[in-house]
């Protein structure tokens, strides 16, 4: 009986050693891999933050862009308009009325006015 006691001992010990380091190689190896995840997780925070930064840049850039160019628009019309107002005669004299003769000298003076015109729309550039 007692050798029975002994062997159910022994067994018992050696099945429960057998379990404890199968449960510890088993948790080592759990905590790699929640390191690496933990590592890998911190990684995509840092380029997710990196990202949403880039596109908090060029959504800035993008508008401070559209407001350049409304503005630049604004004045292209505001220029469009004044050549516009300026009346149309030939720095020749009058058009002619058939269509083989209604040209302009373009080596003739242009008119101040729309000199003045053009100058302003050229510096505001």
């Amino acid at each position: 009986m007692v050798r029975y006691a002994t062997f159910l001992f022994f067994s018992l010990t050696v099945v429960f050693g057998y379990l404890s380091y199968d449960f510890y190689g088993r948790s080592t190896s759990l905590r790699g891999q929640l390191e690496n995840a933990q590592a890998l997780l911190v990684s995509v925070e840092h380029s997710l933050d990196m990202k949403t930064h880039a596109c908090e840049v060029a959504d800035a850039k993008a508008t401070e862009l559209i407001d350049e160019l409304q503005q630049e628009q604004q004045a292209r019309q505001s220029h469009l308009g004044k050549i516009d107002k300026i009346p149309k005669t030939c720095a020749v004299g009058e058009m002619k009325t058939d269509a083989k003769d209604n040209y302009a000298n373009i080596d003739s003076v242009l008119p101040t006015t729309l000199t003045s015109v053009l100058r302003e729309s050229f510096n505001s550039l």
